[in-house]
């Protein structure tokens, strides 16, 4: 009888890790909005540009909040989209917007880009790189 419950604990301590693992698989989604942004050279290695942003999410269980650098159409601009893993489908998080924020260091673009602009799910800030 104590093997039965013993592998029966076993059985649901597995299945319940497999799904904590599947739920940490989400792909990563851009946060509700982008508050504020700034983009500056790093004091201590100035061929290094740091970008931090700070904005909100729609619910708790957010994590891994990041910046991530994509292509842009203008010339002139780096474009950054914030994006945060989303908490399970089913999970019981606080329904609440919650405050968010990421840093990222990048090499230092060319002299022609002059600006930064981080996009959300509802919002695009823009910053001025200062070199």
């Amino acid at each position: 009888m104590k093997r039965r419950i013993a592998s029966a604990v076993c059985a649901l301590l597995v299945a319940g890790a497999s799904l904590a693992a599947a739920s940490s698989i989400s792909p990563a989604k851009p946060v509700f909005r982008v508050d504020t942004a700034t983009a500056k050279a790093d004091p201590r290695t100035p061929r290094q540009l740091v970008v931090e942003a700070q904005g909100a999410v729609r619910s708790g269980g957010w994590e891994n909040a990041r910046l991530r650098v994509k292509t842009s159409q203008k010339a002139n601009t780096m474009m950054i989209v914030f994006v945060a893993i989303p908490p399970a489908p089913h999970a019981m998080v606080v329904q609440a917007v919650l405050p968010v924020k990421a840093t990222v260091t990048v090499p230092m673009p060319d002299k022609g880009i002059t600006e930064v602009q981080i996009a959300g799910e509802t919002n695009t800030v823009t910053a001025k790189i200062l070199r």
